[in-house]
């Protein structure tokens, strides 16, 4: 199934089970053909509880960042108690319109590299 977002405030809502709490292991797998960054430069990929101050959450986004360094990437982001781990794909690793992107994040709490790949 194919679904088109025209807004900031459209989504699909998966619910929030308590089995999807505290996972130390994860993959995030999307198809997306983005049109653009989203609002403010920023478009949620997919997420759980993407909020700072929440305990395991996390956010798999596509972002634009202006300045003396642009950016234009994908962008994982693990949440924890008061803290915060950040990855980013190479800049320029996305362009909205163009193609469809088969895009992935693996995570693994307990490696001591803690790189999503």
């Amino acid at each position: 199934m194919t679904m088109q977002f025209t807004n900031n405030a459209q989504f699909i809502d998966c619910g929030s089970d308590a089995s999807l709490d505290d996972i130390a292991q994860k993959t995030i797998v999307a198809w997306i053909f983005p049109d653009s960054f989203g609002g403010s430069g920023q478009g949620t990929v997919c997420e759980k509880s993407g909020q700072e101050s929440s305990i395991d959450g996390w956010a798999f986004d596509l972002r634009s960042a202006a300045g003396p360094q642009p950016r234009e990437n994908l962008k994982f982001r693990q949440f924890w108690s008061g803290s915060r781990g950040e990855w980013r794909s190479p800049s320029g690793s996305i362009a909205p319109g163009t193609v469809w992107y088969h895009v992935a994040v693996t995570y693994d709490r307990g490696d001591l590299a803690n790189d999503p790949v």
